[in-house]
């Protein structure tokens, strides 16, 4: 799993994938539904960047930027 050092831990919603993904929030809504299965979560559960991020591929620090447009 990413590691946390150097990024605060944040809540990823929909909206935070559909602009990573630049998606559809229909897209996004199902990608946060398949995050939470991978992690074993239920729907009201919340995800966090680090898993969003393990789950992507992509480091933290990495996805934090796009995030942010940096």
């Amino acid at each position: 799993m990413a590691t946390t050092t150097d990024t605060a831990l944040r809540i990823i919603d929909a909206r935070d994938l559909a602009d990573l993904t630049k998606s559809s929030m229909s897209t996004a809504y199902t990608l946060l539904k398949s995050i939470k299965k991978h992690y074993g979560k239920e729907s009201h559960q919340l995800v966090l960047n680090t898993e969003a991020a393990a789950y992507l591929g992509i480091e933290v620090r990495a996805f934090e930027i796009i995030l942010n447009g940096l």
